[in-house]
């Protein structure tokens, strides 16, 4: 591609935007001339575009269209604000000069963009005028899906969410890339076919929809934390949180994404960012469980039964009930845990783990006596009763 050529149709276009706001005092014969004389230069600049696109290697032409790409839609924002000082001077139904200006340009960017997509970025940021346009042309598509989402019983930070996201671009609030306006236009159409005439009253299946869409923005991501915490209330027992938290990693591992490519492609996909999230709950709770464990083992819990053993001779009852499978836990930890936090012996009101471990592996012929004579005692109630 001739980077000159280029570059000198590009200059006269530049040159005609920096005399926008002289020639808005010029009078509408000066304003015609130049608008004819822009719509020239933009057609000769889409010919260099088309004559050249195959003028040297693939990366050296697309970088070459893109800093033209990028010049073009900084005009449009530029002539935008123009347009807005000089709505109140324009006739009604007329476009006033910054206007027309601005329509020619797009003009151009539209072309540019259907024939030749594939030197296109789509990274640089939309101008204003088109994010107006997009929300204008689907407002009716939007106020059907946010009446549904309300009339469905929906939570109302979900569909103030949805309102903000499109309607924040119509008001200039927000910025986004052609890749973020492409994938609102393809949401916007899912969220109308799947909510259209759905009868449910389960609010999840809101938030499930837009997890399969991938919207993963940093907002949307919060809602859904927010959710899983007041599903998984905080006033439920431990275990219970956890039970339900490897419920919802299950239902995200098995959900089958409707979109693949992201809201946002610089950031991990939403189904991956939940997992990560429930993952390091999940890890956070077990941590809690673990703590409790060991106050209880520190003599801060009174619960614990008394028994008439010593403390090796309760400890080798409870070997002899993981051998003989009555206690199916397998880890030495947690049954050494589980027996200190709830047993208290006839010569100790707290037993410590240490004591309890080594009494665990090693018997004395006393002991080893002492359980068998109960043992015994054990059978013949139980025969007694048969």
């Amino acid at each position: 591609m001739k980077d000159l050529t280029m570059n000198y149709h590009l200059g006269a276009i530049n040159d005609i935007q920096k005399d926008l706001s002289k020639d808005l005092r010029g009078g509408k014969a000066i304003q015609q001339e130049q608008l004819k004389h822009l719509t020239i230069c933009c057609e000769q600049l889409m010919l260099a575009f088309l004559h050249g696109q195959s003028d040297g290697p693939v990366k050296k032409v697309r970088t070459v269209f893109r800093q033209q790409q990028h010049e073009l839609l900084l005009m449009c924002d530029m002539a935008e604000g123009l347009k807005e000082s000089e709505i109140q001077n324009r006739a009604v139904g007329e476009l006033s000069y910054p206007e027309q200006f601005q329509e020619i340009i797009l003009g151009l960017l539209d072309e540019m963009q259907i024939r030749l997509p594939y030197l296109w970025s789509y990274s640089f940021m939309v101008p204003r005028v088109l994010l107006k346009r997009f929300v204008n042309e689907n407002r009716i598509l939007l106020k059907g899906v946010l009446k549904d989402m309300t009339d469905k019983g929906y939570p109302n930070k979900l569909v103030d969410f949805i309102y903000h996201l499109y309607f924040s671009l119509a008001e200039g609030c927000a910025t986004i890339s052609f890749y973020q306006l492409n994938y609102l236009k393809e949401l916007i159409n899912v969220l109308s076919d799947e909510l259209k005439g759905r009868v449910t009253e389960n609010q999840r299946y809101c938030y499930n929809l837009l997890i399969l869409c991938n919207l993963n923005s940093p907002e949307f991501y919060g809602l859904c934390r927010d959710s899983l915490f007041a599903q998984g209330d905080i006033n439920h027992p431990v275990q219970e949180r956890i039970v339900f938290l490897i419920a919802e990693r299950k239902s995200v591992r098995q959900m089958s994404l409707m979109m693949k490519k992201p809201y946002i492609s610089s950031s991990p996909s939403l189904d991956k960012m939940l997992l990560s999230f429930i993952d390091e709950e999940i890890v956070y709770l077990r941590e809690l469980q673990h703590i409790g464990t060991d106050l209880t083992g520190s003599a801060l819990n009174d619960n614990s039964f008394k028994v008439s053993f010593s403390v090796k001779q309760l400890a080798f009852f409870i070997h002899l009930q993981v051998e003989s499978g009555i206690i199916l836990e397998q880890r030495p930890k947690q049954i050494h845990l589980h027996s200190v936090n709830h047993y208290s012996t006839e010569d100790r009101l707290q037993i410590s783990e240490k004591s309890f471990k080594n009494a665990y592996y090693s018997h004395a012929d006393e002991d080893i006596k002492r359980v068998s004579a109960k043992l015994s005692e054990m059978l013949a109630i139980a025969q007694e009763i048969v």
